[in-house]
């Protein structure tokens, strides 16, 4: 199921282009720009979908413990493989292109691991702590907030003639209640 939902995801996204440029070519400019924007959303949905309900091999694959601190470390890794990459090149140390690639490869993730421990995650565990008690507090007026501007919003919908509780064309006195 997961690997059919790659491939077509895959398709989807071999196709955006020849379809952004039928729909142009039939002067559907908005539709065009739309899909060009959105058109894999659904399928890439799918595959979050079928990734979070199934226990497939590829699902139990990403979640070996490696993979999922690699994820963990990721955004120190995009943060930090510039800076080092630039460095190594700066400074000429490696000549062998492959050689200089893995050496670059293998300090990105360690000064990530590192920057994740020692610096991402305190952070992250003190403002929880810092937060923890705002969070619930925010929740409760937010749920409160949500409940308000729904039954606002309802209450809007029927005073302009958006949601009838009597059929189109029956007046009031009509229907069966007011008899």
């Amino acid at each position: 199921m997961e690997v059919a939902a790659l491939a077509l995801t895959a398709v989807v996204n071999m196709i955006v282009m020849p379809v952004h440029a039928m729909l142009l070519g039939h002067g559907w400019e908005g539709l065009a720009s739309y899909y060009a924007e959105a058109g894999t959303a659904p399928a890439f949905a799918l595959v979050i979908l079928v990734f979070s309900m199934s226990a497939g091999l590829l699902n139990r694959l990403l979640s070996l413990r490696a993979l999922v601190y690699l994820g963990e470390i990721s955004f120190a890794i995009y943060m930090l493989h510039q800076p080092i990459e630039r460095f190594v090149d700066s400074h000429r140390l490696i000549a062998n292109t492959v050689l200089r690639t893995a050496a670059v490869a293998i300090s990105v993730m360690f000064v990530a691991a590192l920057s994740f421990q020692l610096i991402e995650r305190p952070i992250n565990r003190f403002a929880r702590r810092l937060l923890a008690p705002a969070r619930t507090r925010l929740n409760v007026i937010l749920a409160k907030y949500a409940w308000v501007s729904l039954v606002r919003w309802l209450v809007a919908l029927v005073a302009r003639g958006t949601i009838r509780f009597f059929p189109t064309g029956s007046p009031k006195n009509q229907h069966p209640i007011y008899r």
